[in-house]
Protein backbone atom coordinates (compact mmCIF):
# COMPACT_ATOMS: atom_id res chain seq x y z
CA UNK A 1 0.00 0.00 0.00
CA UNK A 2 1.21 3.55 -0.62
CA UNK A 3 2.21 5.85 1.76
CA UNK A 4 0.26 8.80 1.79
CA UNK A 5 1.49 12.30 1.77
CA UNK A 6 0.24 15.44 4.04
CA UNK A 7 -2.20 16.79 1.45
CA UNK A 8 -3.72 12.80 0.98
CA UNK A 9 -4.03 13.11 4.70
CA UNK A 10 -5.93 16.58 4.33
CA UNK A 11 -7.73 15.77 1.06
CA UNK A 12 -9.23 12.81 3.45
CA UNK A 13 -9.80 14.45 6.11
CA UNK A 14 -11.83 17.07 3.99
CA UNK A 15 -13.64 14.98 2.28
CA UNK A 16 -14.78 12.68 5.22
CA UNK A 17 -16.34 16.45 6.87
CA UNK A 18 -17.67 17.25 3.63
CA UNK A 19 -20.23 13.60 3.93
CA UNK A 20 -20.22 14.39 7.67
CA UNK A 21 -22.35 17.63 6.59
CA UNK A 22 -24.02 16.38 3.78
CA UNK A 23 -25.55 13.58 6.45
CA UNK A 24 -26.17 16.99 8.63
CA UNK A 25 -27.59 18.70 6.13
CA UNK A 26 -29.87 15.06 4.61
CA UNK A 27 -30.87 14.73 8.83
CA UNK A 28 -32.18 18.81 10.05
CA UNK A 29 -32.22 20.14 5.88
CA UNK A 30 -30.12 23.12 7.37
CA UNK A 31 -28.46 25.00 4.27
CA UNK A 32 -25.44 26.01 6.81
CA UNK A 33 -24.19 21.94 6.42
CA UNK A 34 -24.95 22.53 2.80
CA UNK A 35 -22.42 25.27 2.66
CA UNK A 36 -19.94 23.87 4.72
CA UNK A 37 -19.76 20.87 2.29
CA UNK A 38 -19.54 22.74 -0.56
CA UNK A 39 -16.18 25.13 1.12
CA UNK A 40 -15.00 21.91 2.15
CA UNK A 41 -15.10 20.31 -1.58
CA UNK A 42 -13.91 23.43 -3.04
CA UNK A 43 -10.99 23.37 -0.81
CA UNK A 44 -10.34 19.29 -1.52
CA UNK A 45 -10.39 20.13 -5.38
CA UNK A 46 -7.85 23.06 -4.87
CA UNK A 47 -5.75 20.83 -2.98
CA UNK A 48 -6.08 18.06 -5.60
CA UNK A 49 -5.01 20.56 -8.24
CA UNK A 50 -1.96 21.63 -6.56
CA UNK A 51 -1.24 18.51 -5.93
CA UNK A 52 -1.35 17.31 -9.09
CA UNK A 53 0.39 20.33 -10.16
CA UNK A 54 3.36 19.54 -7.91
CA UNK A 55 3.60 15.97 -9.29
CA UNK A 56 4.15 17.12 -12.48
CA UNK A 57 6.80 19.50 -11.83
CA UNK A 58 8.51 16.91 -9.72
CA UNK A 59 7.92 14.72 -12.93
CA UNK A 60 9.49 17.28 -15.34
CA UNK A 61 12.13 17.69 -13.15
CA UNK A 62 13.13 14.13 -12.75
CA UNK A 63 12.99 14.19 -16.50
CA UNK A 64 15.43 17.28 -16.30
CA UNK A 65 17.34 15.48 -13.64
CA UNK A 66 17.92 12.28 -15.86
CA UNK A 67 18.35 14.12 -18.95
CA UNK A 68 21.14 15.74 -16.91
CA UNK A 69 22.52 12.60 -16.10
CA UNK A 70 22.23 11.48 -19.68
CA UNK A 71 24.58 13.94 -20.77
CA UNK A 72 26.78 13.70 -18.14
CA UNK A 73 27.44 10.10 -19.27
CA UNK A 74 27.58 10.64 -22.81
CA UNK A 75 30.35 13.58 -21.84
CA UNK A 76 32.25 10.96 -19.60
CA UNK A 77 32.19 8.63 -22.26
CA UNK A 78 33.00 11.29 -24.99
CA UNK A 79 35.93 11.68 -22.72
CA UNK A 80 37.16 8.60 -22.09
CA UNK A 81 37.21 8.18 -26.12
CA UNK A 82 39.57 11.22 -26.37
CA UNK A 83 41.75 9.63 -23.13
CA UNK A 84 41.48 6.44 -25.21
CA UNK A 85 42.67 7.80 -28.46
CA UNK A 86 45.37 10.61 -27.55
CA UNK A 87 46.80 7.56 -25.19
CA UNK A 88 46.90 5.47 -28.42
CA UNK A 89 48.63 7.77 -30.57
CA UNK A 90 51.59 8.51 -28.44
CA UNK A 91 51.68 5.05 -28.12
CA UNK A 92 52.42 4.57 -32.09
CA UNK A 93 54.13 7.32 -31.69
CA UNK A 94 56.50 6.06 -28.95
CA UNK A 95 56.70 2.53 -30.66
CA UNK A 96 57.67 4.46 -34.14
CA UNK A 97 60.55 6.41 -32.45
CA UNK A 98 61.92 3.20 -30.64
CA UNK A 99 61.56 1.20 -34.19
CA UNK A 100 63.57 4.31 -35.55
CA UNK A 101 66.01 4.29 -32.98
CA UNK A 102 66.59 0.32 -33.31
CA UNK A 103 66.82 0.76 -36.79
CA UNK A 104 69.80 3.43 -36.95
CA UNK A 105 71.30 0.93 -33.93
CA UNK A 106 71.05 -1.95 -36.04
CA UNK A 107 72.61 0.21 -39.04
CA UNK A 108 75.37 1.70 -36.84
CA UNK A 109 76.08 -2.17 -35.51
CA UNK A 110 76.34 -3.52 -39.41
CA UNK A 111 78.74 -0.17 -40.15
CA UNK A 112 80.81 -1.22 -37.38
CA UNK A 113 81.00 -4.51 -38.38
CA UNK A 114 81.72 -3.65 -41.66
CA UNK A 115 85.08 -1.47 -40.60
CA UNK A 116 86.12 -4.05 -37.97
CA UNK A 117 85.94 -6.70 -40.89
CA UNK A 118 87.82 -4.44 -43.09
CA UNK A 119 90.20 -3.54 -40.29
CA UNK A 120 90.75 -7.02 -39.62
CA UNK A 121 91.05 -7.69 -43.23
CA UNK A 122 93.59 -5.27 -43.78
CA UNK A 123 95.69 -5.87 -40.82
CA UNK A 124 95.82 -9.78 -41.84
CA UNK A 125 97.20 -8.51 -45.07
CA UNK A 126 99.26 -6.40 -43.34
CA UNK A 127 100.56 -8.73 -41.75
CA UNK A 128 101.09 -11.10 -44.40
CA UNK A 129 102.83 -8.81 -46.23
CA UNK A 130 105.21 -8.29 -43.55
CA UNK A 131 105.74 -11.81 -43.10
CA UNK A 132 106.52 -11.79 -46.92
CA UNK A 133 108.91 -9.12 -46.57
CA UNK A 134 110.89 -10.60 -43.54
CA UNK A 135 111.37 -14.08 -45.83
CA UNK A 136 112.26 -12.30 -48.85
CA UNK A 137 114.76 -9.65 -46.75
CA UNK A 138 116.74 -12.87 -45.14
CA UNK A 139 116.35 -15.30 -48.30
CA UNK A 140 117.81 -11.75 -50.45
CA UNK A 141 120.57 -11.36 -47.52
CA UNK A 142 121.42 -15.00 -47.40
CA UNK A 143 122.13 -15.06 -50.97
CA UNK A 144 123.35 -11.70 -51.41
CA UNK A 145 125.87 -12.71 -48.58
CA UNK A 146 126.91 -16.26 -50.25
CA UNK A 147 127.52 -14.53 -53.68
CA UNK A 148 129.57 -11.67 -52.28
CA UNK A 149 131.95 -12.73 -49.95
CA UNK A 150 133.74 -9.88 -47.18
CA UNK A 151 129.99 -7.90 -47.66
CA UNK A 152 128.75 -6.72 -44.06
CA UNK A 153 124.48 -8.01 -43.41
CA UNK A 154 124.53 -3.92 -43.00
CA UNK A 155 125.37 -3.81 -46.90
CA UNK A 156 123.70 -6.61 -47.69
CA UNK A 157 120.39 -5.02 -45.92
CA UNK A 158 120.64 -1.70 -47.55
CA UNK A 159 121.13 -3.84 -51.18
CA UNK A 160 117.87 -5.61 -50.12
CA UNK A 161 116.20 -2.02 -49.08
CA UNK A 162 117.19 -0.58 -52.72
CA UNK A 163 116.25 -3.42 -54.98
CA UNK A 164 113.33 -3.07 -52.92
CA UNK A 165 112.69 0.20 -53.59
CA UNK A 166 113.06 -0.45 -57.68
CA UNK A 167 110.98 -2.99 -57.46
CA UNK A 168 108.35 -0.68 -55.97
CA UNK A 169 109.08 2.20 -58.63
CA UNK A 170 108.67 -0.69 -61.06
CA UNK A 171 105.39 -1.61 -59.86
CA UNK A 172 103.96 2.03 -59.95
CA UNK A 173 105.33 2.52 -63.44
CA UNK A 174 103.83 -0.42 -64.47
CA UNK A 175 100.36 0.27 -62.76
CA UNK A 176 100.87 3.67 -64.55
CA UNK A 177 101.36 2.26 -67.60
CA UNK A 178 98.56 -0.71 -67.11
CA UNK A 179 96.03 2.23 -66.51
CA UNK A 180 97.79 4.45 -69.69
CA UNK A 181 96.79 1.25 -72.31
CA UNK A 182 93.49 0.76 -70.81
CA UNK A 183 92.94 4.74 -71.61
CA UNK A 184 93.87 4.33 -75.09
CA UNK A 185 91.95 0.72 -75.76
CA UNK A 186 89.08 2.64 -74.45
CA UNK A 187 89.29 5.68 -77.07
CA UNK A 188 90.27 3.10 -79.45
CA UNK A 189 87.17 0.97 -79.02
CA UNK A 190 85.15 4.35 -78.81
CA UNK A 191 86.89 5.17 -82.47
CA UNK A 192 86.07 1.81 -84.00
CA UNK A 193 82.48 1.73 -82.86
CA UNK A 194 82.06 5.61 -84.20
CA UNK A 195 83.34 4.33 -87.67
CA UNK A 196 81.62 1.10 -87.71
CA UNK A 197 78.11 2.67 -86.67
CA UNK A 198 76.14 2.89 -89.37
CA UNK A 199 75.69 6.26 -91.26
CA UNK A 200 72.41 8.74 -91.35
Amino acid sequence: MATLTFTDKQIRKMEKKARHNDEKFRNTQDKQYLCKADELRKKVKKLSENQKADMERMKRKVKASKKTDDQLMNEAMRQNRRERNEAEKKMKEKDKKEKELLDRRNQVMLIMKGKQEEKKKQEEEEDNYRKELEQMKGEFIKEYLEKNEGHTYSQAHKEFNRNLYKGEEWKKELMELIVENSKKERVNCEEIVINKSPRL
